[in-house]
């Protein structure tokens, strides 16, 4: 039997202090003398090897607030099979994101607490949950992860119709008719199995226009993901990836200003039509390469049906591959690119023309300089 490691103090100190070789997920048991320095760290406390912890030191690690102070704040506690009510009260009061996947149980007392957190809540680990439970959930101010769940009942889908953020439900098995008419009601981000997304999406009224506060969620998803810049995007960050945005048909210009802002690439080939506002804004939008053939911000934008000349002269803005257009239009855009590289082209000429011609009034003034100097010389 491996010998359980502990998580001291001294070693707590040596993580606020930028130890890079220290890894939390290591310890299986935390010092008290511990917490009160963690709870001082800015950022993730990777504590998913705890199988266990002591209600005073949930009470404790619910402090640590790193998210409020401008980096990431996830609490991993994803080693718990089991928490106390009062240890759930206090980690509901967490400010930001906290991972509970390894709970297989959660009682109505624990769903009532987390009704009133802030911050994305994983509970993976359960496979099923009752009416009550998901009726305190739906008030929750986050994502809600909930990958575990077979099955639910048309009641509860009712309840998670209510929640206004991110919902994890692909995981089930079966959906009735009344429980995807009630799901296409979440006004959030919604994943579901691909059997039911097509046909929940088909049912919603809100997958007709993709405002700001639906982006702003998404690109909260993306941030709190598992991206690494060295590293790249590890598989939780494709199984937490929102796809839905590529299936809303139309766009306010206020989701496209900020859509401009995400390096990184986004899909929207479910859009019909932009107006040219929305492409203005694309067209500067923020792109992340490695180097000019290895892209990672490319917009999609393979449904447009038109564009009107001065979209098509903003989008001529983005690279080729940048920006992917149906066939019918990548000619128009082209057209104004080819535009763009002959202004470009002409502008360079008349600088170079007006540097020539200011070289050869520089000649021109050196000689008659020259020539008076020798004149009085004689």
């Amino acid at each position: 039997m491996s010998k359980k490691k502990i998580l001291t103090k001294k070693i707590a100190d040596q993580l606020i202090d930028g130890d890079e070789s220290v890894d939390m997920s290591e310890y299986s048991t935390l010092n008290e003398d511990a917490d009160e320095v963690l709870c001082e760290y800015y950022g993730d406390l990777e504590l998913s090897g705890l199988s266990e912890i002591s209600e005073n030191v949930a009470e404790i690690l619910s402090q640590h607030q790193g998210f409020l102070k401008g980096h990431e704040g996830r609490l991993d506690l994803s080693s718990l099979s089991n928490i106390s009510d009062p240890t759930a009260e206090s980690l509901s009061n967490h400010y930001g994101p906290v991972d509970l996947s390894g709970l297989n149980s959660f009682s109505d007392s624990a769903s009532r607490s987390f009704s009133e957190h802030e911050g994305w809540l994983s509970l993976k680990g359960l496979s099923s949950i009752n009416e009550y439970a998901v009726e305190c959930l739906s008030n929750h101010r986050g994502g809600l992860y909930l990958s575990g769940l077979k099955s639910i009942c048309d009641q509860s889908s009712k309840f998670f119709s209510r929640h206004a953020y991110f919902l994890d439900l692909s995981g089930l098995n079966s959906l009735t008719a009344d429980s995807m008419q009630n799901l296409a009601q979440h006004s959030g981000i919604l994943k579901l199995p691909e059997e039911f997304e097509e046909k929940v999406s088909q049912l919603s009224p809100h997958f007709e226009v993709l405002t700001e506060e639906i982006v702003d969620e998404f690109l909260y998803i993306m941030e709190r993901s598992g991206f690494d810049y060295e590293e790249g995007y590890d598989q939780s960050t494709f199984d937490n990836l929102p796809g839905e945005l590529r299936k809303y048909r139309a766009i306010t210009d206020d989701a496209a200003e900020r859509i401009s802002t995400y390096e990184w690439g986004v899909n929207l080939d479910g859009l019909k039509e932009i107006s040219d506002s929305a492409a203005e804004s694309f067209g500067r939008k923020e792109i992340w390469k490695f180097d000019d053939d290895d892209v990672f911000g490319q917009i999609s934008l393979m449904g447009l049906l038109s564009l009107s000349d001065n979209a098509a002269r903003s989008l001529a803005n983005l690279e080729k591959n940048e920006l992917l257009l149906p066939t019918s239009l990548i000619d128009k855009v082209e057209k104004h690119r080819n535009e763009t590289g002959s202004s470009d082209t002409d502008a360079v000429e008349e600088l170079l023309d007006d540097n020539l011609n200011s070289l050869d009034m520089l000649e021109a003034l050196k000689e008659k300089i020259e020539k008076k100097i020798e004149e009085k010389k004689k």
